[in-house]
């Protein structure tokens, strides 16, 4: 199973923004996997969805982007971002 193209695995840490922490990965079977957090298990779904298909999972904690009213430089900062990024994860 992959989440954002990057194959997960076994002993994988994964942040919930649910649960607003890290788990980590015990086991992935098929298009599912579960992730223990201090003694709690819980299963998700392929790309890292829970069952009503709302996607809590990432590789890192997502950063959060506060939209203003008028948001054209906001934006521009974010794509600006957004294209690092790209940068970034094709090097």
């Amino acid at each position: 199973m992959n989440l954002d193209t990057d194959r997960i695995a076994v002993g994988d840490n994964l942040y919930d923004i649910r649960m607003d922490k890290y788990g980590t990965v015990t086991s992935v079977l098929g298009n599912s996997l579960r992730l223990k957090f201090d003694g709690t298990e819980m299963s998700y779904g392929v790309g890292g969805v829970t069952a009503s298909g709302v996607r809590v999972l990432y590789w890192h904690k997502p950063a959060m982007n506060k939209p203003r009213k008028h948001g054209a430089e906001q934006n521009a900062a974010m794509q600006a971002l957004i294209d690092a990024a790209e940068v970034y994860r094709d090097a």
